[in-house]
């Protein structure tokens, strides 16, 4: 697998994007009220730019709430060492990520926002799916998203 993009950039979010094969998972989401803004927050912003909506996928926001958690844990930002891993019985051609640490859900959004890879991430027309995973705690949310297409 090759990485497409990583960054990092202020207040601390990092964007990466994998091209491989294997097409797309299913779960009920049942979301925290931090991740349902971040899905609202991003399918509204996907919509303003005449990009279909995010579906949500439980299976996909397990996982991405654990590698949050991981991250507020150790202090840090930074990827899943296999952007891959997690994803066994799950049909997909793209997956993405972006993780970011910030005194908000609102704020992380914003930074993601202002910086390329990650704005590719959120807009890409290609990912249909996403997890969501946001762990709060200490005045900063930790947030975990991952894209499929």
């Amino acid at each position: 697998m090759s990485v497409l993009a990583r960054t990092s950039v202020a207040p601390a979010i990092v964007a990466a994007m994998v091209a491989a094969a294997p097409a797309a998972a299913a779960g009920a989401p049942q979301l925290r009220a931090d991740e349902r803004l971040a899905r609202s927050l991003i399918n509204s912003t996907r919509e303003e730019r005449n990009r279909p909506s995010l579906e949500v996928d439980g299976s996909l926001s397990k996982l991405a709430r654990r590698h949050s958690r991981a991250m507020a844990r150790e202090g840090e930002i930074f990827h899943r060492d296999d952007l891959t891993e997690g994803l066994s019985g799950i049909t997909w051609s793209l997956v993405g990520e972006n993780v970011g640490v910030g005194s908000s859900v609102r704020q992380v959004q914003k930074a993601f926002m202002h910086s390329p890879p990650h704005r590719h991430n959120l807009l890409n027309r290609d990912f249909d799916e996403i997890g969501i995973g946001v762990v709060a705690g200490e005045g900063r949310s930790w947030v975990t998203l991952i894209f499929l297409g």
